[in-house]
């Protein structure tokens, strides 16, 4: 007898950084004074800084190729690490710099590298933090969830907390003109992620006020249609599933792939996830034969833009071929489960507890 599946991947939807974690991308997302005073003290690393900005904004660039976009910021990194700031330390945008490549890294599975210049962006910014509260702040963001993607929730919880009372005050002191979007993002990415440490730990009730809060940063400061605003409404969806609210995560599933359909271009990462988030929502109300028809253009769409290689394809065959197994079609979801095993030991390392689960669905399917 054949067990019935219900361990849905929702992991690739804490992203979308590279995914719902949307980067902060503003030249003018640090003190004004500080601003003016590196731009005279500074001026090749203001003009690499600006130059690594422009490439990362630019979204032909930054999607068809994110190499160039990685090696700007790593030139600005390479300089950083060689200049001593007044203060005696190293010159603070070398943190910013590692904070942009983590993102990158995470966009691309790469978790290991991304927590090490995560933590080590932190540290070297941890005596500025001041000058560069939005950049500190999407550092920890981005760090803590990958500490609960990995395993370490409580020590995320903990990283968050301080974080998030420091960024309120410091919201809270802007004029509106001073609400930058990069400031706006950072402020709903620290939130967003705070709700997937909870998630984590199975406080459900409040991970979904807290996804709410992010959500609505996004909605009032940036609009019902930008693609940060739809990011959030398919992180919405994760939230309400896991806490077992599946009509209302359909409602937002819907909302969230009806807009990126409709406004966003294919290769854009929350094209293809809207779509696999509304046939994970689907499978789990019983709806699975409309669910792998969601879950079959995600997945070609990843196929076609990000490659076979990512690791975000790998959550995509293993949610496609989990929904198969459940069908009973034991011979289209064995192949599946097997490249999906592959994927996640190739981004994750042979300990990946998702190519652990993968093996084991495919074995099933082959009994």
């Amino acid at each position: 007898m054949r067990l019935l599946f219900k361990h849905i991947i929702l992991a690739s939807f804490t992203l979308t950084v590279t995914t719902t974690l949307a980067a902060c991308t503003d030249k003018h997302s640090v003190d004004n004074s500080t601003q003016e005073m590196q731009q005279v003290l500074y001026p090749e690393l203001t003009k690499l800084h600006d130059n690594a900005l422009n490439l990362q904004n630019d979204f032909d660039t930054f999607t068809n190729d994110p190499t160039s976009v990685r090696g700007a910021w790593l030139t600005l990194q390479n300089l950083a690490d060689t200049t001593i700031a007044k203060n005696g330390k190293v010159h603070p945008l070398a943190g910013v710099a590692r904070i942009k490549i983590a993102s990158i890294d995470y966009e691309e599975g790469k978790i290991i590298p991304a927590i090490k210049r995560s933590e080590e962006a932190l540290d070297i910014l941890s005596t500025v933090k001041e000058e560069y509260m939005t950049e500190v702040t999407e550092g920890v963001a981005l760090l803590s969830i990958m500490y609960s993607q990995t395993g370490e929730p409580d020590k995320a919880l903990e990283l968050q907390k301080q974080a998030i009372l420091d960024f309120q005050i410091y919201f809270q002191g802007l004029s509106k003109a001073e609400k930058t979007r990069a400031v706006i993002v950072s402020k709903s990415n620290i939130e967003f992620s705070h709700a997937q440490t909870l998630m984590r730990l199975g406080r459900y009730d409040e991970a979904i006020d807290a996804q709410k809060i992010s959500l609505d940063t996004r909605r009032e400061n940036l609009g019902e249609d930008d693609p940060d605003t739809i990011g959030s409404l398919y992180g919405f969806a994760q939230v309400l599933i896991k806490g077992g609210k599946l009509e209302l995560a359909e409602k937002y599933a819907r909302l969230a792939m009806e807009k990126a359909t409709t406004t966003l271009p294919e290769n854009h990462a929350s094209y293809a996830r809207s779509l696999e988030m509304l046939g994970i929502v689907l499978s789990r109300r019983g709806q699975r034969l409309e669910a792998v028809n969601f879950l079959s253009r995600a997945l070609e769409i990843k196929r076609r833009t990000v490659g076979v290689e990512n690791l975000y394809f790998a959550y995509g065959v293993h949610n496609l071929g989990n929904i198969l197994m459940n069908l009973e079609r034991y011979g289209d979801a064995e192949p599946l489960l097997v490249d999906a095993d592959i994927g996640f030991r190739a981004n994750q390392g042979e300990n990946s507890p998702f190519a652990a689960t993968a093996l084991v669905y495919a074995a099933n399917a082959a009994y």
